[in-house]
């Protein structure tokens, strides 16, 4: 783990287990704590992550098998960052429409999205790419600025 010119850089390796998910949001607070964040902005940063992650083993990994799940964060800049990889199978969250039809009554609606849509919401940033056999889904947000945007993330996709 390398420092950045002027914050700090960590990552927790865990298992493709949904019960993991909350030792990840145990360390995105010790985190926040360590680099003095605003709670907002922790609190946007582990419902992107909780999400991420939520896909990823929910849809990532159809053998079953065991795989680790490395959440990297930094800041650096006066932002902070966070970053995902897994070897799952190829998933470009930002390929997938990009609102879901919230004008339809709830018993017609198509379920999912809103999470995509709520990591998009919250982030200043979100992008992807597949690099090496791996996913690398990047979550960026200014400090500071952890309130809603509405169509503020530039959801760029990198093809690897």
């Amino acid at each position: 783990m390398a420092a950045s010119p002027d914050g700090a850089e960590r990552e927790i390796r865990i298992l493709n287990r949904l019960d993991q998910i909350a030792d990840v949001a145990a360390f995105v607070e010790a985190f926040g704590n360590a680099n003095d964040l605003p709670e907002n902005l922790v609190n946007a940063l582990n419902v992107a992550l909780d999400e991420a992650l939520s896909n990823a083993m929910s849809y990532g990994f159809p053998d079953g098998g065991s795989h680790v799940i490395i959440v990297s964060l930094g800041c650096c800049g006066g932002e902070v960052w966070a970053e995902v990889m897994d070897d799952g199978i190829p998933f470009d969250p930002l390929a997938s429409p990009t609102a879901p039809d919230l004008g339809q009554a709830l018993h017609d609606r198509k379920v999912g999205g809103l999470g995509l849509l709520f990591m998009r919401h919250l982030m200043d940033d979100v992008s992807y790419r597949r690099e090496g056999g791996f996913n690398r889904l990047r979550l960026r947000i200014k400090v500071g600025a952890a309130a809603p945007r509405g169509e503020g993330a530039t959801g760029a996709s990198e093809a690897g």
